[in-house]
């Protein structure tokens, strides 16, 4: 069994060395937590239970998970001008089947982005909206296929009537259509979610939409992407007819416990958004537009050039001319920047993947500003272009943002400044 043990810590400190300390991390949705958060995920919040809502417990003991949950929901409200915060679900993708559990039927239809327009896997028929109605139809989208054709899908919601439109995107580089679709949304009665999951710690920031005050109905959202908390998930609404469904959905419908610990690490990341989420999330989107043009002026074929290329933390390259997405993810993996294969709005085959999608959000908490996305872009074309070996350049590049930024230097700084 030692022997076991030993194996097993050897893998975790390899991924440390190899992830945490050696490489570029351009997956869009992941980020890292601070240190101040790591100490929250190793308390005795780990250990323990709590069922219900605070106050209102079906377990003894829980006085201080009820402080913890009742600041979290408090701050999301107020970050979101939102009456209704759910916090109890553990995922964006369980945040969004708890919205599907609680809104549909078989007899009900949805309005969705097709997965190459960006829409998420728990937005489509084979994903979790699937297990509650079969009548979904794809959103109408331009001749770039990525942006809403505007006027002919307010002609399918008039015609259609559906329960629901899920906006919000797993490739997502510019704001959504939220407030030219709510007017007409609203005469046939039809319910707007934005999957938020993506640019949450944006929208959190004002720089991208403002929800509510454009007229959705349901926002969710992941915790850990360009919102740097731990892996959790929320759910935020303004009608409390809704938000009673929500609530019965979520607990006992989906969550038992609710992973105590990772609620007390994003309350700790709720504060330091406080204090310095604006700046980072402004940095996140400067760093994101100058790798594009970085790309761009290198001959990589970046998407959308005419609008600017991106206006969140994502950047997409169309690389069809070069060869396989899927080999070209592996081959920069082998030089140690991380980034997945992705499709592109005009791919037909969702096994056949033509883009790399790229986010800045992790490599901007390290620090890097505008002049890094050079070296960045440097890194990314060589090995994409001329496929040269240029591992040990970036590993000796990343050495150099080895500190987390726009977070307490200490546990005792963060005291000074933290009160729940």
């Amino acid at each position: 069994m030692k022997d076991k043990v030993k194996r097993i810590l050897d893998v975790i400190e390899k991924q440390n060395e190899w992830r945490g300390r050696q490489t570029i991390n351009l997956i869009a949705s992941e980020n890292q937590v601070s240190d101040i958060v790591k100490f929250a995920l190793q308390s005795d919040f780990c250990n323990r239970y709590a069922e219900g809502h605070p106050g209102a417990r079906y377990y003894n003991g829980t006085q201080y998970v009820d402080i913890i949950e009742t600041f979290v929901e408090e701050e999301f409200k107020r970050h979101l001008s939102a009456k209704h915060v759910e916090v109890r679900s553990i995922s964006g993708t369980m945040s969004n089947d708890v919205v599907f559990r609680s809104l549909l039927t078989q007899d009900d239809g949805v309005l969705v982005y097709k997965v190459g327009a960006g829409g998420h896997i728990s937005h489509q028929g084979f994903g979790s909206v699937g297990k509650y109605t079969s009548k979904i139809k794809n959103i109408p989208l331009a001749s770039d296929n990525y942006s809403v054709d505007i006027e002919t899908t307010r002609k399918l919601i008039i015609k259609e009537k559906p329960r629901l439109v899920i906006l919000g995107r797993s490739m997502i580089l510019f704001p959504e259509p939220i407030k030219e679709l709510s007017q007409v949304a609203e005469k046939t009665g039809t319910i707007i979610m934005f999957d938020a999951s993506h640019v949450f710690g944006l929208v959190m920031a004002g720089l991208l939409n403002k929800p509510f005050a454009e007229g959705v109905h349901i926002v969710t959202a992941s915790t850990h992407k360009t919102f740097w908390g731990t892996q959790r998930g929320i759910i935020a609404t303004n009608d409390q007819e809704l938000y009673k469904k929500l609530e019965r959905a979520c607990f006992p419908g989906a969550v038992s416990n609710h992973h105590l610990n990772t609620l007390a690490g994003l309350a700790i990341a709720l504060c330091e958004f406080e204090d310095f989420g604006i700046d980072y999330a402004t940095q996140v989107v400067k760093n994101a537009k100058k790798l594009a043009e970085e790309l761009d002026a290198k001959s990589l074929k970046v998407l959308f050039k005419e609008h600017d290329y991106t206006e969140t933390h994502q950047v997409v390259i169309d690389v069809s001319s070069i060869g396989p997405a899927n080999e070209l993810a592996n081959k920069l993996e082998q030089n140690n920047i991380i980034v997945n294969a992705n499709m592109l709005p005009t791919d037909k085959n969702v096994r056949v993947q033509n883009g790399i999608r790229i986010g800045v959000q992790e490599i901007t908490r390290l620090g890097m500003k505008e002049a890094d996305m050079t070296t960045i872009a440097d890194f990314l074309s060589t090995v994409l272009l001329s496929k040269k070996n240029i591992k040990s350049d970036v590993v000796r590049f990343k050495e150099g943002f080895s500190e987390l930024k726009f977070t307490y230097k200490n546990i005792s700084s963060a005291l000074q400044k933290i009160s729940v």
